[in-house]
């Protein structure tokens, strides 16, 4: 009885948890891993704004590709993806501050009284 061939050390794929990630431009970042089986590990996301079909394309650098993206049927990772496109979320929704955040507040305040008389009419017939 012949027992199949260990993998060569190079096509192991190592363990890696999330540990951090961070915006080295505003179009690239740098997700740091923890090694649980293996020493830590950096890889870079990039995205590109394909104008002719209008949406954003995201890739991992190549050394994240050649681990976790090559083998057919099976491709580890996808939750990397969820991450680095909830940060490029975040980053793009600029939080309000000064008076853009005055006049937005004013204007969600302004649309909730309106929405709560709309459906809470007054029981007097006063429309105020």
């Amino acid at each position: 009885m012949t027992s199949a061939p260990k993998p060569a050390e190079s096509t192991l794929r190592p363990a890696l948890r999330l540990r951090s990630l961070r915006f080295i431009t505003d179009d690239e970042i740098e997700l740091d891993f923890e090694g649980l089986d293996a020493p830590d590990a950096t890889f870079r996301a990039t995205r590109t704004w394909l104008e002719d079909i209008g949406i954003w394309l995201y890739n991992f650098d190549e050394a994240f590709d050649r681990l976790y993206r090559g083998v057919p049927i099976f491709q580890a990772g996808h939750s990397a993806n969820s991450a680095i496109t909830g940060a490029w979320a975040a980053r793009d929704d600029v939080l309000p501050t000064g008076a853009s955040y005055d006049r937005k507040y004013t204007a969600a305040r302004a649309e909730v009284e309106r929405r709560w008389k709309e459906s809470h009419p007054d029981p007097d017939g006063d429309p105020t």
